[in-house]
């Protein structure tokens, strides 16, 4: 894509604080060989950029292409503070993060599953022409138990940099919780029912006793 920019001259945090006033997000992009050049870009522009990663061609003198090195976001506002550039040459690989998509619903889900996506992007060393918006993975056949590893996914051109037995998605098995049976209380119930027998048996025996001494004072 294609993304305006403005030169700036005036550097510094005063200056930066300035600029995001007036809607603009201060900018950096370097190289190898060329010296750094400060920009400026609109806010309104940034909204195009979907992710971080891809090429970008600036539209400043010379049109150079970039990507994205890094993004720095306000912590109070999650707004955008500033963006590393980094100038691409032809021929030239480079180090990228490329995020991972899922498509399609895992059977597994239907069968009960709990679907947990653990990566989410993967960095890669490719040609800036080679450069992918995202690896698309089907996972219409993932069941209950079934994990894809970063080895299962087809990376195209592009070099992995990351090791190849990394989980990028499993469906677990749901835990099953059984209800606590009311075994105390049955317990407690069943206590009171036999000491109410024994209470019942002493009273019994003490009747007796009362009245065999009435029969000796009689007698």
């Amino acid at each position: 894509m294609k993304l305006k920019a403005d030169i700036r001259k005036e550097i510094g945090e005063k200056y930066a604080k300035k600029f995001r006033d007036m809607g603009k997000v201060p900018a950096e992009l370097y190289g190898h060989g060329e010296g750094n050049i400060h920009l400026l870009i609109d806010e309104k522009e940034l909204l195009l950029l979907k992710k971080e990663g891809g090429t970008i061609t600036l539209d400043i003198e010379g049109n150079p292409m970039v990507i994205i090195k890094e993004v720095q976001y306000d912590l109070t506002s999650s707004k955008i503070f500033h963006i590393d550039f980094q100038h691409l040459h032809k021929g030239e690989k480079v180090h990228v993060k490329v995020p991972i998509v899922l498509e399609g619903e895992a059977i597994g889900v239907e069968h009960g599953g709990v679907l947990e996506q653990i990566l989410t992007e993967i960095e890669v060393e490719t040609l800036p022409k080679d450069i992918p918006e995202g690896f698309r993975i089907d996972i219409s056949d993932l069941d209950v138990g079934h994990t894809l590893h970063l080895k299962d996914m087809d990376t195209g051109e592009c070099r992995p940099l990351e090791d190849l037995e990394r989980t990028i998605v499993t469906v677990l098995i749901p835990k099953v919780v059984e209800e606590e049976k009311p075994e105390v209380a049955e317990e407690i119930e069943e206590e009171e029912k036999e000491e109410g027998e024994e209470r019942e048996e002493r009273e019994d025996k003490g009747e007796e006793r009362e009245e065999k001494k009435e029969e000796k004072v009689d007698s």
